[in-house]
């Protein structure tokens, strides 16, 4: 082993990738083909009534636990023994060398808590596999005040899960989900938002223009009769008043670390609700759009190409270039080659 190559595996070795996945046998599989490539090490909490037949590597700890998202954070939280880690979904890509220079960023700047970049998804359409950007406007999260309050108030009015997905010290990380498990009241993505509000409290996050993380939209919502993930909405709860605002205040001003105001939560929740109708609305309307033209094979296909052309998605990885340029974000070609590789395989699997 060159020394290089040695460097690099003792920086993988300092970061644990949690996986919370709820049955999917075929895709943990993958993920753990993926994961298993580099020297992180892999800690898997499935909920999952079948047994596992899938061979677990010696870098990983397999636990199936048969409880809410929140609880298995919990057992998680008690095992990850390595100094930085990473949440991910059995779906999702985090580029390799991404997470080394996550962890390179985060121990030179110890007043951020979080460091994350752009993210695209793919999805399959007759038999073809595009992928698109998620987030666009995720460079608003990029937040450096020092101030907890100017940063939860400027967080509430441009929210997006941007720190939940990201390579993240262990200490904090296990921090912001006690106190997001302390402050829940089970509603539908409250882990979420919880989560991502603790996490701006506590600190600067920063926000680059390279792709660090690709995700999967080749399966609609997975049901997994978990309230704090399938009930309503902490958005919608809030707007309509049917929730116990009083009693999800009072635990979050107690278990916060920062003298914050009751004023300044109500705010973040007021912004956050206004920014979930106004994107919902706007994809309620895109989607019902799309689904009337891709009805239609031919107008489908026009429409693709159209965009394709636009810069708006890509097919094909040897000619995505013009899609990077035109969204003014980078990316390593040769992760997202191992990506659509794993994919690529797993599709034929």
């Amino acid at each position: 082993m060159n020394l290089n190559l040695q460097i690099v595996n003792k920086v993988f070795s300092k970061c644990t990738v949690v996986i919370l996945c709820y049955e999917r046998h075929n895709f943990l599989k993958r993920a753990i083909s993926y994961w298993s490539k580099i020297d992180v090490k892999i800690l898997i909490i499935h909920n999952s009534k079948k047994k596992l037949s899938i061979k677990i590597p010696k870098n990983t700890i397999y636990k199936n636990y048969n409880a809410s998202y929140l609880k298995r954070i919990e057992l998680a939280s008690k095992l990850i023994d390595t100094e930085f880690c990473l949440l991910a979904a059995d779906d999702d890509f985090f580029l390799y060398k991404e997470i080394l220079k996550s962890i390179k960023f985060l121990e030179k700047n110890l007043k951020y808590k979080s460091y994350f970049g752009q993210v695209l998804s793919f999805y399959y359409k007759n038999k073809k596999k595009f992928y698109l950007q998620n987030y666009k406007n995720i460079k608003s999260n990029n937040i450096t005040s020092g101030i907890a309050k100017e940063r939860l108030n400027r967080f509430g009015k441009n929210y997006l899960p941007s720190s939940i997905y990201s390579v993240t010290r262990t200490s904090d990380w296990i921090s912001n989900w006690r106190n997001a498990s302390d402050s829940a009241i089970s509603i539908g993505g409250e882990h979420e938002i919880l989560y991502e509000m603790f996490s701006i409290i506590s600190g600067k996050r920063k926000i680059h223009d390279r792709v660090c993380l690709v995700r999967s939209n080749e399966e609609g919502t997975l049901r997994s009769g978990d309230k704090s993930i399938d009930g309503l909405g902490l958005g919608y709860s809030w707007k309509n008043n049917i929730l116990n605002k009083n009693k999800l205040l009072t635990n979050i001003l107690k278990n916060c670390d920062i003298n914050l105001n009751k004023k300044n939560i109500i705010q973040f929740f007021d912004d956050y609700t206004n920014v979930q109708k106004r994107n919902e609305k706007f994809n309620n309307l895109k989607k019902y759009f799309k689904d009337k033209i891709s009805r239609i094979g031919i107008i489908y296909n026009l429409v693709s190409l159209i965009n394709i052309s636009k810069g708006n998605k890509f097919k094909d990885i040897e000619k995505s270039n013009f899609f990077f340029k035109r969204n003014k974000i980078y990316i390593d070609m040769e992760d997202l080659k191992i990506i659509n590789q794993t994919i690529n395989n797993f599709k034929k699997s």
